[in-house]
Protein backbone atom coordinates (compact mmCIF):
# COMPACT_ATOMS: atom_id res chain seq x y z
CA UNK A 1 0.00 0.00 0.00
CA UNK A 2 1.10 3.52 -0.63
CA UNK A 3 1.52 5.49 2.58
CA UNK A 4 -0.44 8.73 2.49
CA UNK A 5 1.58 11.88 3.13
CA UNK A 6 -1.23 13.03 5.43
CA UNK A 7 -0.99 9.94 7.66
CA UNK A 8 2.79 10.29 8.00
CA UNK A 9 2.78 13.99 8.76
CA UNK A 10 4.89 14.80 5.68
CA UNK A 11 3.72 17.86 3.82
CA UNK A 12 4.12 17.62 0.03
CA UNK A 13 3.89 21.38 -0.39
CA UNK A 14 6.19 22.47 2.45
CA UNK A 15 9.35 24.40 1.69
CA UNK A 16 12.42 22.16 1.49
CA UNK A 17 14.48 21.78 4.64
CA UNK A 18 17.75 20.24 3.49
CA UNK A 19 19.56 17.82 5.71
CA UNK A 20 22.93 19.32 6.63
CA UNK A 21 25.84 16.93 6.42
CA UNK A 22 29.48 17.38 7.39
CA UNK A 23 31.58 17.61 4.20
CA UNK A 24 33.55 14.44 4.95
CA UNK A 25 30.64 12.40 6.33
CA UNK A 26 28.84 9.88 4.20
CA UNK A 27 25.11 10.48 3.80
CA UNK A 28 22.80 7.45 3.67
CA UNK A 29 19.02 7.16 3.71
CA UNK A 30 16.86 4.05 3.43
CA UNK A 31 13.59 6.08 3.24
CA UNK A 32 12.59 4.43 6.51
CA UNK A 33 9.88 5.83 8.83
CA UNK A 34 11.05 3.85 11.86
CA UNK A 35 7.86 1.82 12.13
CA UNK A 36 5.82 -0.59 10.04
CA UNK A 37 4.35 -4.05 9.70
CA UNK A 38 7.42 -5.74 8.19
CA UNK A 39 11.19 -5.38 8.43
CA UNK A 40 13.56 -5.96 5.53
CA UNK A 41 17.32 -6.31 5.60
CA UNK A 42 19.27 -6.10 2.32
CA UNK A 43 16.01 -6.71 0.46
CA UNK A 44 15.11 -9.90 2.33
CA UNK A 45 12.02 -10.03 4.58
CA UNK A 46 13.44 -10.34 8.12
CA UNK A 47 10.18 -10.54 10.06
CA UNK A 48 6.48 -9.94 9.59
CA UNK A 49 5.10 -8.13 12.64
CA UNK A 50 4.45 -4.57 13.72
CA UNK A 51 7.44 -2.65 15.04
CA UNK A 52 8.23 0.88 16.20
CA UNK A 53 11.72 2.35 16.66
CA UNK A 54 12.08 6.01 15.71
CA UNK A 55 15.87 5.83 16.12
CA UNK A 56 15.78 3.95 12.78
CA UNK A 57 13.90 6.80 11.07
CA UNK A 58 15.84 8.36 8.18
CA UNK A 59 13.40 9.92 5.75
CA UNK A 60 14.93 12.96 3.98
CA UNK A 61 12.91 15.84 2.56
CA UNK A 62 11.19 14.27 -0.44
CA UNK A 63 9.44 16.36 -3.05
CA UNK A 64 6.19 14.38 -3.31
CA UNK A 65 4.81 15.05 -6.79
CA UNK A 66 1.76 13.72 -8.52
CA UNK A 67 0.94 14.64 -12.09
CA UNK A 68 0.49 12.82 -15.38
CA UNK A 69 4.28 12.61 -16.01
CA UNK A 70 5.78 11.59 -12.67
CA UNK A 71 4.69 10.52 -9.19
CA UNK A 72 6.65 9.94 -5.97
CA UNK A 73 5.19 8.24 -2.90
CA UNK A 74 6.23 6.12 0.07
CA UNK A 75 5.49 2.40 -0.27
CA UNK A 76 5.22 0.07 2.72
CA UNK A 77 4.93 -3.23 0.81
CA UNK A 78 8.66 -3.58 0.08
CA UNK A 79 11.97 -2.18 1.31
CA UNK A 80 15.71 -2.67 1.10
CA UNK A 81 16.36 -1.76 4.77
CA UNK A 82 13.59 -1.17 7.30
CA UNK A 83 9.93 -1.11 6.35
CA UNK A 84 9.40 1.45 3.56
CA UNK A 85 10.87 2.61 0.27
CA UNK A 86 10.25 5.43 -2.17
CA UNK A 87 8.23 4.57 -5.28
CA UNK A 88 8.81 6.75 -8.36
CA UNK A 89 6.68 6.36 -11.50
CA UNK A 90 8.02 7.86 -14.75
CA UNK A 91 6.08 8.34 -17.99
CA UNK A 92 7.67 8.96 -21.39
CA UNK A 93 11.27 9.88 -20.54
CA UNK A 94 10.39 12.09 -17.60
CA UNK A 95 12.92 14.14 -15.66
CA UNK A 96 12.41 14.35 -11.92
CA UNK A 97 14.80 17.23 -11.23
CA UNK A 98 14.02 17.83 -7.57
CA UNK A 99 13.33 14.56 -5.80
CA UNK A 100 15.45 14.79 -2.63
CA UNK A 101 16.68 18.00 -0.99
CA UNK A 102 20.14 17.86 0.61
CA UNK A 103 22.83 20.29 1.69
CA UNK A 104 26.11 18.44 1.21
CA UNK A 105 29.48 18.99 -0.37
CA UNK A 106 31.10 16.22 -2.35
CA UNK A 107 34.66 16.37 -3.62
CA UNK A 108 35.76 15.41 -7.09
CA UNK A 109 36.15 11.71 -7.86
CA UNK A 110 33.41 10.72 -5.42
CA UNK A 111 30.16 8.91 -6.16
CA UNK A 112 26.43 8.75 -5.52
CA UNK A 113 24.78 5.35 -5.16
CA UNK A 114 21.16 4.25 -5.22
CA UNK A 115 19.74 0.84 -4.43
CA UNK A 116 16.61 0.41 -6.50
CA UNK A 117 14.31 -2.11 -8.08
CA UNK A 118 12.31 -1.93 -11.29
CA UNK A 119 8.66 -2.93 -11.13
CA UNK A 120 8.86 -3.41 -14.93
CA UNK A 121 11.67 -6.03 -14.63
CA UNK A 122 14.11 -3.70 -16.38
CA UNK A 123 17.88 -3.62 -15.77
CA UNK A 124 17.46 0.16 -15.46
CA UNK A 125 20.40 0.92 -17.74
CA UNK A 126 18.54 4.05 -18.93
CA UNK A 127 18.37 5.78 -15.52
CA UNK A 128 20.64 8.77 -14.92
CA UNK A 129 21.18 10.82 -11.76
CA UNK A 130 20.46 14.56 -11.85
CA UNK A 131 22.31 16.78 -9.38
CA UNK A 132 21.52 20.47 -8.85
CA UNK A 133 24.06 22.59 -7.00
CA UNK A 134 23.34 25.56 -4.74
CA UNK A 135 23.69 27.95 -7.70
CA UNK A 136 21.01 26.13 -9.71
CA UNK A 137 23.45 24.47 -12.13
CA UNK A 138 22.30 20.98 -13.08
CA UNK A 139 24.56 18.03 -13.90
CA UNK A 140 23.60 14.66 -15.36
CA UNK A 141 25.62 11.77 -13.96
CA UNK A 142 25.81 8.60 -16.08
CA UNK A 143 25.90 5.16 -14.53
CA UNK A 144 29.28 3.78 -13.60
CA UNK A 145 28.19 0.41 -12.13
CA UNK A 146 24.86 -1.46 -12.19
CA UNK A 147 24.66 -4.81 -10.37
CA UNK A 148 22.36 -6.96 -8.24
CA UNK A 149 22.72 -6.55 -4.49
CA UNK A 150 20.88 -8.26 -1.65
CA UNK A 151 17.66 -10.10 -2.33
CA UNK A 152 14.43 -9.74 -4.25
CA UNK A 153 15.93 -8.13 -7.41
CA UNK A 154 17.39 -4.98 -5.81
CA UNK A 155 20.15 -3.34 -7.88
CA UNK A 156 22.98 -1.08 -6.73
CA UNK A 157 23.65 1.67 -9.29
CA UNK A 158 26.66 3.95 -8.85
CA UNK A 159 27.08 7.36 -10.48
CA UNK A 160 30.49 9.08 -10.63
CA UNK A 161 30.99 12.70 -9.56
CA UNK A 162 33.84 14.14 -11.61
CA UNK A 163 33.96 17.64 -10.09
CA UNK A 164 33.47 18.99 -6.56
CA UNK A 165 29.81 19.88 -5.96
CA UNK A 166 27.70 21.57 -3.30
CA UNK A 167 24.58 19.46 -3.80
CA UNK A 168 21.17 21.01 -3.16
CA UNK A 169 18.86 18.59 -5.03
CA UNK A 170 19.14 15.03 -6.29
CA UNK A 171 16.84 13.82 -9.03
CA UNK A 172 16.49 11.11 -11.65
CA UNK A 173 15.81 10.93 -15.36
CA UNK A 174 14.55 7.83 -17.14
CA UNK A 175 14.73 7.45 -20.93
CA UNK A 176 12.39 4.43 -20.92
CA UNK A 177 8.83 5.18 -22.05
CA UNK A 178 7.28 4.02 -18.78
CA UNK A 179 9.23 2.98 -15.72
CA UNK A 180 8.21 2.36 -12.13
CA UNK A 181 11.05 2.01 -9.67
CA UNK A 182 11.44 1.54 -5.95
CA UNK A 183 14.28 3.44 -4.26
CA UNK A 184 15.50 1.54 -1.23
CA UNK A 185 18.66 3.48 -0.42
CA UNK A 186 20.55 6.62 -1.42
CA UNK A 187 24.14 7.18 -0.35
CA UNK A 188 26.80 9.72 -1.20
Amino acid sequence: AVVSTQSTGLQPTCSPKPLPCHPETAYVTNFNFGFGKKVYEYGFLLFLRSWFNLSKQDVPFINFVSNEMVRASILDEDAFEGSTCLMVDFVDGTRFDKLICLDIHRSEKSELTIVCKSLNHSKMMDIKMLVTDKNGNQFTLPQEYNMFTGGNHWRRITFAIEHALNIKWIGLVCANLKQSILLGQLSC
